[in-house]
């Protein structure tokens, strides 16, 4: 089996060739490199995406591969252990058989141990079980081939005919009853056996009927190999056992990481629950939290129900503006809008069509078709000049659209005017607000400064928007400069002293 290593020196050899040509190459396309100065940033952004679809592909190819041994190493575990004291004549026959038709010598060896378990409970000693099986993998082979059925399917039915299920065996041609198979065990003198000595030559007996019974089958994988599905087979079959090979090596890499990882599971998940727990215990304390919280949150509801009606006057004076706006101004935006869009569909479209491109290019100049190559390039150079004038296009027609359908005068007016009839709209409401505010003003400074007499006629005034009635008597006392401020200020806002 080829190693890693003798793999990457056989690669760099076969590349040797293409050296000559790619020289060639960039002495056609030397003079088209000029063109290409503005799509040196796009190039390294697709190179970097190849790269990153490459180690994609790198990455899923290892999991199967891995996957693949896995698989394989749990099949030989079985193997060996079915096969105890002839695994390594049962492997000899498989693997011959497996290189001279074509096939995947592990799974045919995991046929095998299948068919090997089932036939040794059947009474058969593990050398019986061990010829015997090696025989029926053969004839699934050639059946598979003979009736273009696939592999499973024919073992599956081979094993459920050994069993008993002797329908299976009509899928090859073969008649098997009751009274075939009477036949049979007294042609061979064993219809006078009894206990586990009768189930073996039943087995027997029934493998006996098969192989009569499809003679013309019987070598039809090896008659058959240069055809092509047998040729298809082999390659599948290829690949899977370089793909398990390929695993294979890098399972004494990986096993070892997956038990640490295993090992630090079992650490720190029970952590995690106790996490989770925390974590509950958090949102319980969090809804006593938010219990305790509810007196705040009605006083903030009150707040609302009192104001929504300014609310609702200020929302609905917004809305009747944005709606005049839209009325305006709509079509212009959305042929804006579309034109952004027409730019922005253009670079995905250019760009990813470029990115395609240039992996046609490599795998062009890799073939050694450089016409072809330069051809692609001249492509790529003709679709970015194009897509460039018209994004330039694009831009110019929403500018002008722009500078055309607007009156920038009359949508100046238009925003002042909208927001004096909001102011007007809503006056009433304001006005009583302020009043409110004003009234607890008078109350206040009629508590902080001595010898100021606010009568009741001012307090219901201020609430009933009445302002004349209100008298302010300072009586004597020690008036300073800051209560005659006060005086004042009070006096500014409607209040007569």
């Amino acid at each position: 089996m080829a190693t890693i290593a003798e793999l990457a020196v056989a690669i760099r050899a076969d590349t040797d060739q293409y050296v000559a040509g790619l020289d060639r190459a960039t002495q056609q396309t030397r003079g088209f490199g000029s063109r290409l100065g503005g799509l040196a940033k796009g190039a390294g952004l697709a190179v970097g995406a190849g790269l990153a679809v490459a180690g994609a592909a790198a990455a899923g190819f290892g999991a199967k591969a891995i996957q693949m041994a896995s698989d394989v190493e749990e099949n030989m575990s079985k193997f060996n252990v079915v096969f105890a004291n002839t695994a390594d004549q049962v492997t000899g026959e498989i693997d011959s058989f497996a290189a001279a038709v074509g096939r995947n010598r592990f799974e045919l060896r995991s046929y095998a141990a299948t068919l090997g378990d089932t036939l040794k409970p059947m009474g058969l000693s593990e050398d019986a079980a061990a010829g015997l099986s090696t025989d029926l993998v053969k004839l699934a082979t050639d059946l598979s081939s003979f009736n273009n059925m696939p592999m499973d399917e024919a073992l599956r039915r081979l094993q459920g005919t050994l069993i008993g299920s002797h329908e299976n065996a009509l899928a090859f041609g073969v008649v098997i009853n009751e009274n075939t198979l009477q036949a049979e065990l007294a042609r061979q003198g064993w219809d006078e056996l009894t206990g586990s000595q009768l189930e073996a030559a039943k087995v027997q007996a029934r493998i006996n009927l098969l192989m009569a019974g499809t003679t013309d089958a019987q070598g039809d994988a090896a008659r058959t190999a240069d055809s092509f599905a047998n040729q298809m087979r082999a390659l599948r079959s290829t690949m899977e056992e370089t793909t398990a090979a390929i695993g294979m090596e890098l399972l004494p890499i990986i096993t070892p990481l997956l038990k640490r990882f295993n090992e630090w599971a079992q650490k720190v998940l029970p952590r995690a629950i106790e996490v989770t727990g925390d974590i509950i215990e958090y949102v319980k304390n969090l809804g006593g939290t938010f219990q305790s919280s509810i007196p705040f949150y009605d006083t903030v509801r009150e707040w609302i129900d009192t104001n929504m009606p300014l609310i609702r006057q200020t929302v609905e004076t917004v809305l009747t503006a944005i709606q005049r706006f839209w009325d305006r101004h709509g079509e212009t935006i959305m042929r804006v809008v579309r034109n952004f869009m027409s730019i922005v569909q253009t670079v995905v479209d250019t760009y990813l069509r470029n990115v395609l491109d240039l992996f046609t290019v490599i795998m062009q100049l890799v073939n050694g078709d450089f016409e072809a190559a330069g051809n692609t390039l001249n492509q790529i150079a003709e679709r970015t000049m194009q897509a460039f004038f018209q994004v330039i296009a694009f831009w110019l027609d929403s500018v002008k659209t722009v500078f055309e359908n607007v009156d920038w005068g009359a949508l100046g007016r238009g925003i002042i005017q909208a927001i004096i009839n909001g102011l007007q709209s809503a006056g009433g409401l304001l006005v009583s607000a302020v009043q409110g505010a004003v009234s607890g003003a008078i109350s206040g400074a009629a508590n902080l400064i001595p010898g100021v007499n606010i009568g009741g006629t001012a307090r219901a005034g201020a609430a009933s928007q009445t302002q004349n009635n209100v008298t302010i008597n300072v009586n004597g006392g020690d008036t300073n400069q800051t209560r005659n401020g006060v005086v004042q200020g009070l006096r500014a806002v409607g209040v007569t002293g």
